[in-house]
């Protein structure tokens, strides 16, 4: 546990993202990775989804430690344009379960990517966007145009309950 930041990003991911999928939750190497981010001995090596994946797993159950989303907000926001629409609603999700302030521009600056990219949005993953704009920026207005330009002028391709979660 205390030679994370010695692993390679990928490694590191797989683990978060195979506990998450398991819904588990393991103290110790939470935390050795959470001091891995916060020192930026890991950071700056990740690509989009592995931050993601690393980002879900340490907010889950309130796992992220006090500077965790100063040092990894601020490369999501800076790896923010090669993103997969995935990865970007896992970042926002993560960010709005921690409920952290430490980095104030992640959401408004990741709504804007999602924003100029919404047509490649799944629609499940454009309701989820919406969804976390409401939550994290109510006032985003530019990714509530682009949810709704997009959603109108993809309907076909919603389903009922996509379309219902949308209308709320």
């Amino acid at each position: 546990y205390d030679q994370a930041e010695f692993l390679k990003p990928e490694s590191i991911s797989n683990l978060c993202y195979a506990l998450a999928k398991q819904e588990l939750v393991h103290q110790k190497f939470l935390k050795a990775v959470n001091l891995a981010v916060i020192t930026g001995k890991c950071l700056y090596r990740m690509q989009p989804q592995e931050l993601a994946n690393v980002m879900r797993v340490c907010c889950a159950g309130g796992a992220a430690l006090p500077g965790f989303f100063a040092r990894a907000g601020s490369a999501a926001v800076k790896l923010g344009n090669s993103m997969k629409p995935a990865d970007v609603i896992t970042v926002l999700r993560s960010y709005a379960k921690s409920e952290s302030k430490e980095c104030p521009d992640l959401a408004p600056r990741l709504l804007g990517v999602a924003a100029n990219r919404m047509q490649t949005f799944k629609p499940k993953e454009l309701v989820a966007a919406a969804k976390l704009a409401l939550h994290l920026c109510p006032d985003h207005s530019t990714l509530l145009q682009a949810c709704a330009a997009s959603s109108v002028s993809r309907l076909a391709e919603f389903q009922d309950a996509e379309l219902s979660e949308l209308i709320q």
